[in-house]
């Protein structure tokens, strides 16, 4: 022999190794869970939600309706910490297929608002709605000729969604008619 000795048969983790691989293992999966997760809403299309704080609950309920439905709905509350605010915006509203605005008597005139409108409106994928009690004539300058829909008609919001979605051959149908996310 050439002097080395083993002190275990090979391809046997030594004690060590088995233990600090089931110590890490829940990290691991973790991460994979994470890995899986994003790209599976990678193969969602992305909407982003423009909205006033005040409609909050608004706004949670249409995000839970748009993921029930297969799509990514993006608001503002998943920027995370110590990222800049006005660049992560930004780059949601470039990476959305379309921008649902909801109108309110405090959106309006919210200046982030009307910047998200504007953006979406020049990028040609702005859906305008309109909360429960605002006259959607009184829509911000440069938006008042826009037609805007109850967002809580959930069934004319996928219909106008529909438009700025890819097509793609078997395109699956729902009880209404209207194509899903999930195979638009």
């Amino acid at each position: 022999m050439s002097g080395s000795v083993r002190s275990r048969k090979p391809g046997i983790p030594s004690a060590r190794k088995n233990a600090k691989a089931r110590a890490t293992a829940p990290v691991r999966e973790a991460r994979r869970s994470v890995v899986r997760e994003k790209r599976e809403r990678a193969k969602r299309p992305r909407i982003f939600i423009s909205y006033s704080r005040h409609d909050i609950a608004v706004t949670k309920a249409l995000a839970r309706f748009l993921a029930k439905q297969g799509f990514d709905p993006w608001w503002d509350h998943e920027i995370p910490a110590g990222r800049d605010f006005r660049e992560e915006i930004g780059e949601q509203l470039q990476a959305a297929a379309a921008v649902i605005v909801i109108w309110s008597e405090t959106a309006r005139v919210s200046k982030m608002v009307k910047e998200e409108a504007v953006t979406a409106l020049n990028d040609t994928k702005l859906v305008a709605t309109h909360v429960r009690g605002f006259d959607p004539r009184r829509q911000p300058f440069g938006f008042a000729g826009l037609h805007s829909i109850p967002v809580w008609d959930r069934k004319l919001l996928m219909k106008s969604l529909k438009r700025y979605l890819p097509r793609q051959r078997g395109a699956g149908r729902s009880a209404d008619g209207v194509a899903s996310a999930a195979s638009a």
